[in-house]
């Protein structure tokens, strides 16, 4: 984890104890040479990650760059990475991809599938272990309904919130 507050820190160490180890750091560099998936959720409107950090085999969820300029990574780590997206022409208008995309890096063509056909067997994800991966999510309002859902189900559970008449 880098960049993290020290209460979020001791929360996430709390939450997922036993499951995932958490390693606070500034050095980014030696972060990625030791991590198997990493997860970006930040503003970033330049890269942060660089293609010579990225050791083989990593997945990237990139879930920051979910506006226009917004980009976190390199593009040209897409040059050699198996890409993956939620909405594909959404992401190549506005997410992770717009960037490499506009500079020709990747095409439509590039990008192996979306999220939906991996989970539904019809895409292959990962083909070597050796195979980074980037998965694309800019937000599709599918998960906010189903994220809206949850919420709701959990509060009438627990006996919270109350009704609004609009």
């Amino acid at each position: 984890v880098l960049q993290i507050e020290d209460g979020l820190k001791s929360e996430l160490n709390l939450d997922l104890a036993g499951k995932i180890n958490f390693t606070a750091s500034h050095d980014l560099p030696a972060l990625l040479q030791d991590s198997d998936a990493v997860i970006t959720v930040t503003r970033a409107t330049s890269p942060i990650i660089k293609k010579e950090w990225v050791k083989q085999g990593t997945h990237f969820s990139c879930i920051g760059a979910d506006m226009l300029g917004k980009e976190e990574l390199d593009p040209e780590l897409f040059r050699t990475a198996r890409a993956f997206a939620d909405d594909k022409k959404q992401c190549l208008s506005f997410g992770e991809m717009e960037i490499p995309y506009k500079l020709g890096i990747i095409s439509e063509q590039n990008i192996q599938g979306e999220l939906g056909e991996v989970l539904a067997g019809t895409v292959t994800g990962r083909i070597s272990e050796e195979d980074i991966t980037i998965f694309d999510a800019t937000g599709l309002a599918l998960l906010d309904i189903a994220t809206g859902k949850l919420a709701l189900d959990l509060a009438r559970e627990k006996g919270l919130g109350q009704k609004a008449f609009i």
